[in-house]
This record gives structure tokens, C-alpha cells and sequence, in this order.
């Protein structure tokens, strides 16, 4: 399986399932084996749906503890991970705690709030000095489509909980998975052999019959506990009330769907799919839908709305006394579709906590429900129209060709040629393709010069200007790859060949680390002239790949409020004013930027 990340190549060990220094540790994790072995005991019908699904559930266990193990000796490895938290028998960290990042008494990683498991992680760790996140998924199912909306909730509430970071996910699949090559872009997908040691897994079941097995610990500065990780508190019941305060605040309708459409709580309905709105006394329940309910808890049915593909929906919750919960939807004809919610799992936690929550003038009457319906009917109609009216064009603030992308370049290059002996030095840093070009009216010895090069297509332009490529940068960002070129230059004499303007610290980084480095502007940028007529028209898309870009544009044409800006990384998103509407490219490329930007 192809890795959408270079970083985090597969090992042999992890795609072939090694037990060779990890089968001891794994009779030292906790497993939910009684039952299925008491249908082994049995001699229950081993092609019957239960066993195989009960079997199955018991192997992703076992799945999911070889990784962990052959992943916290990858992390010790690999340089690109900077923490790995610890979990199962290596960890010394559960504590019962009511909110926060924690190991839970199972001994997985969680994050609570009001003692609830909010999401459970098969592992978490650190990459890029810290400034990414990263959390694990493995499992043998072939299916991924529940996974993939497991995905979103997690990555929304771990962007919460760290919003300086960066959110990735590395999932790990096993052989003859249906879907692995269509997670979304923030995803890493490993795929490993099927795991089938039938041997090791009956030993497992029957794990109190085995003699003790000895565990190895791994230690290292990278092992961290849970606990000593620094998080913003995401508080998930009081947020469930916040969201009910909002979305009633509405003095005109009796919900607000400005609010519910609004950027700033879609991270929130992927994290819990579900709003509370209100609730309808029962009598009021049965007249508006002629269905009779008995022995409802509170004579209270609590009222709800989801988002949908296409809209929103209300759905319908009623707790029976001493019994469970009910989830209540209206399906075709008016007709009432009935099931049943775990009576342990989330929605039941909220229903309870929301019985706390109501006051009077939360109650919905028919009229209310009606007019809720009419409301969701027309924005449906209202968003459906404006999508369709609404062209959004995109345009490259350059004259790089790409399909379905309008260029307006907003500045041109003014090479400088400075006069400078070359050959003095012992290398050249380059962080431009336009830099390299630039060189070419310089002296060509600059060519047998080894060049440090700050992604690979700076480093294909050298190459094909006859360069000496010695060092490509893991991250494309000025000052990761003066902290990543460092200890490349010890003792050497260097040159950066720059613009006039620059936004990264990468001089200073080297600098501060004695190395011994001067700087050539080669080039400046120089804004163009345009027409007023040429201004982009209203709910344009713009794509900005410096700061340059911005500043000639909004000098040329300033900004409307319509306008979406995808910038092309976090440096460039540093120069963004707060009033412009931008999106941050998952990688730093024209490509990746272009390819948000047809999302939107």
C-alpha cells in the first residue's frame, strides 16, 4: 500500500505481523475472552453468525495489541516521532479522573468528560518536533464505512483539544480490506498481512490457564504518559448546553439556522451528530403524530436535530421507565420508525444529563414542530439554490497552467544579478524554484557547489539546471528546514540564496546554531497593474502561495467578504488578516491547495 505521507514508511516487522520480540508482552494485556470461551466449551456452531461475530470482535483485539507493540519500538526508531503515549502494561498512568486525556481502567486511551468516554484511541503520538498530532486506528474488518465516520468525530475533537496542532491519523488495515485506498488526505494507511495464528490466538483464550509470561519494557525519552500531556479542556456536556442556548436564541424562528450553518459549529456536529432543541410533552407528541407511547419517563420526549448530506432532520428520543431508550424517526407516509439505544452508549448520557438541562420555555408545541419542519424544508431549497447559483471561480495568484483555474498573477520577478565569487563557498541553500532560476545569470561554477534544497521540486529544478543536489527538506517550511539542515553545515561556508522579502527565520536558526552563513538576493517581486474590471467576481475562490501574493492582491483589488482564500501553509497563514475566510492546504503544494479549493 502506497504511503500518503513519506515520513512513516511500513517496516517488514509491522507488515508481516512479526511476534519474534513482542508474543511474551502480549499475554500481559487484558482480554474479553470469557465468553467466547464458554461458546468453545459449548461446542457451539462454529459457522453461526454470534460465534463468528463474537470470534471475530475477539481477534481485533489481539490485532490491535500486536500493533501497539510493534509500533512503540517503530516510534523509538523512527526520528520523524517525537512522543509516543503509552498504553495497556506499559503504561503506569490510569487515574479516575472526570475530564481530560486519560488511560481509562481498561487501561486504553481515552478522552473523558464528566467520567464519559468521549473517543478511545488505539494509539496516539507526536511527529514533526511536535507540531502534528497523530492518532491510530487498526482493526481487521473489510468494511471501512463505519470506520471513515469514526474518523471524523476523533480528528473534530482532537482538534479541539490541540488547536495548535496539526491532526493526522495512520491507519492500519489487514490484508483484503474493501475501501483502504479512499480515506481522506490527513490519513496514512498502512496495510498488513491477515493475522491467522490460530496457535497463539487459542492460547489467548484460554489466557488464566497460561503460565505467566515475562514483560519487556521499553523505555525511552519519547514514552510519555497520558497524563503528562497539555490539552485544551473540552467540556462536552456543557458545550451540548451551550448549543441548546444558541440554537434557541432566535427571537423571529423558533431555531436558529444561521447559527446551525454556520463554520464555527460544523466541527461540533461531527463530534456529536446530534443537537438538542427542546422536548414535547407526550399528549402533545401522540396528537402531532397519532402514536401512542406508554410509561414514557418524565411523560417527556426530547427533540433533536441532525445534519444530513442534503439538510437537516429531527429526530425523537423518549426514555421508557425502567427501561431503555428509544430512538424515534419519521420515515415515509408519516409513519414512525421505533429502535432501541445502548443503554450504556452516548446518546442515553445526554438524555439523562438534558433531563437537567429543560426549562419551561424549552418546550416545543405541534405549531413549533411544524414550523421547525417548514424551516428545514426551506433552507434546504435556499442552500440547494444558492449552491447552484453560486459559481465559485478559482483563481492562482500566478501563470502556472492548471485545469478548471483561472491565473491572475499578482506580481512579476526582477532578477537582481549581484555580483559575488561563488566559489568561496561550501554550499547553497535554496528554498524556490524561482531561486535556482535566478542563478542562471550568475557564474556557473555554482553549479558543482552542493545545494541544500528545501523540498523536491526546488531539488528537480536544480537537477535540471545541471546542479549538485546534496540535502531535499522533509517539510517544505523555511524554518523546519534550517532546524533539519544544521547539523548538515557544521564547518562549512554557506550561501542562502534569497528574495528581498523574506518570512521565514531561517538565517536567524542558522545563525543562532554558528553556522557560518551569508545571504544573495537574487530576485524581488514587483507588483503588477490591473484593470478594476479585473477584479475576481463575488465567491471567488483565491489561492495564495506567499505572502506576496496576498499583499499585491489586496493592494491591487482589496477583499470581499464572499471570498474563500486557501493558503498554501501555515507560514503564509500567518500573514492573513482575521478578516479573511481561509482554508490551509493539507500539504504545500500548488496541487494540494487546487485540489481543496474544488472541495469547497
Amino acid at each position: 500500500m502506497a504511503n500518503k505521507y513519506n515520513h512513516l514508511p511500513l517496516s517488514n516487522d509491522i507488515a508481516n505481523l512479526s511476534l519474534k520480540d513482542i508474543e511474551n508482552n502480549l499475554f500481559n494485556y487484558t482480554y474479553h475472552s470469557r465468553y467466547l470461551s464458554k461458546l468453545l466449551n459449548k461446542n457451539f456452531d462454529k459457522e453461526d453468525p454470534h460465534y463468528i461475530s463474537t470470534y471475530s470482535s475477539f481477534i481485533g483485539e489481539v490485532y490491535e495489541n500486536i500493533i501497539y507493540e510493534l509500533l512503540i519500538r517503530y516510534a523509538v526508531k523512527e526520528s520523524y516521532i517525537t512522543k509516543f503515549v503509552l498504553k495497556g502494561p506499559h503504561q503506569n498512568g490510569y487515574t479516575n479522573d472526570k475530564n481530560g486525556l486519560l488511560i481509562d481502567i481498561k487501561n486504553q486511551i481515552v478522552y473523558k468528560s464528566g467520567y464519559k468516554d468521549v473517543s478511545e484511541f488505539d494509539g496516539l503520538f507526536f511527529g514533526d518536533n511536535n507540531k502534528e498530532l497523530w492518532f491510530v486506528e487498526s482493526t481487521i474488518v473489510k468494511a471501512t464505512t463505519s470506520l471513515k465516520k469514526r474518523l471524523k468525530k476523533k480528528k473534530a475533537l482532537l482538534q479541539l483539544v490541540f488547536p495548535e496542532l496539526t491532526i493526522r491519523s495512520l491507519i492500519i488495515l489487514s490484508n483484503g480490506v474493501i475501501g483502504a485506498k479512499s480515506f481522506p488526505s490527513y490519513c496514512t494507511v498502512w496495510v498488513t498481512k491477515q493475522f491467522d495464528n490460530h496457535k497463539l490466538i487459542s492460547q489467548l483464550i484460554d489466557i488464566k490457564k497460561q503460565p505467566k509470561r515475562a514483560f519487556t519494557a521499553i523505555t525511552h525519552s519519547k514514552l510519555v504518559e497520558a497524563k503528562q500531556i497539555k490539552i485544551n479542556q473540552f467540556k462536552y456536556f456543557e458545550t451540548l448546553s451551550w448549543i441548546l442556548k444558541k440554537t434557541r436564541e432566535d427571537k423571529k424562528n423558533i431555531i436558529d439556522f444561521s447559527f446551525l450553518n454556520s463554520i464555527k459549529i460544523e466541527q461540533y456536529f461531527d463530534i456529536f451528530s446530534k443537537f438538542y432543541i427542546g422536548y414535547m410533552e407526550l399528549n402533545e407528541f401522540k396528537e402531532l403524530y397519532n402514536f401512542d407511547l406508554e410509561n414514557i419517563d418524565g411523560n417527556k420526549i426530547v427533540v433533536t436535530i441532525e445534519k444530513e448530506k442534503h439538510g437537516f432532520v429531527l429526530f425523537y428520543y423518549a426514555k421508557v421507565v425502567e427501561g431503555k431508550l428509544k430512538k424515534i424517526e419519521l420515515i415515509e407516509n408519516n409513519e414512525l420508525k421505533i429502535s432501541d439505544k445502548d443503554y450504556k452508549g452516548f446518546s442515553a448520557s445526554e438524555v439523562k444529563f438534558m433531563k437537567y438541562i429543560w426549562k419551561p420555555y424549552h418546550k416545543l408545541l405541534s405549531k413549533d414542530i411544524r414550523s421547525i419542519n417548514q424551516l428545514i424544508d426551506e433552507n434546504y431549497r435556499d442552500r440547494a439554490i444558492e449552491a447552484k447559483q453560486i459559481q465559485r471561480e478559482i483563481y492562482l495568484l500566478s501563470d502556472k497552467k492548471f485545469t478548471g483555474v483561472k491565473n491572475l498573477p499578482t506580481f512579476v520577478i526582477n532578477f537582481l544579478q549581484p555580483l559575488v565569487d561563488i566559489s568561496h563557498y561550501d554550499a547553497l541553500i535554496f528554498t524556490s524554484k524561482t531561486g535556482v532560476i535566478s542563478m542562471e545569470y550568475m557564474d556557473s561554477k555554482w553549479k558543482e557547489i552542493p545545494s541544500y534544497a528545501i523540498s523536491y521540486n526546488t531539488a528537480k529544478m536544480i537537477k535540471s539546471s545541471g546542479g549538485n543536489v546534496e540535502y531535499i527538506g522533509k517539510n517544505g517550511h523555511g524554518n523546519h528546514f534550517a532546524q533539519e539542515i544544521v547539523p548538515l553545515l557544521e564547518n562549512k561556508k554557506v550561501l542562502y540564496i534569497r528574495p528581498k522579502t523574506v518570512v521565514s527565520k531561517l538565517i536567524d536558526i542558522l545563525n543562532e546554531n554558528n553556522i557560518n552563513c551569508d545571504e544573495l538576493v537574487t530576485y524581488e517581486t514587483i507588483c503588477k497593474k490591473y484593470k478594476k474590471d479585473d477584479k475576481p467576481p463575488k465567491n471567488s475562490i483565491i489561492i495564495l502561495s506567499s505572502p506576496s501574493t496576498l499583499n499585491c492582491f489586496l493592494d491591487l483589488f482589496g477583499w470581499d467578504d464572499s471570498y474563500v482564500a486557501v493558503s498554501i501553509g501555515k507560514t503564509t497563514l500567518k500573514f492573513i488578516p482575521n478578516y479573511i475566510n481561509v482554508k490551509v492546504s493539507e500539504y504545500t503544494s500548488i496541487s494540494s491547495c487546487i485540489k481543496l479549493a474544488k472541495s469547497l
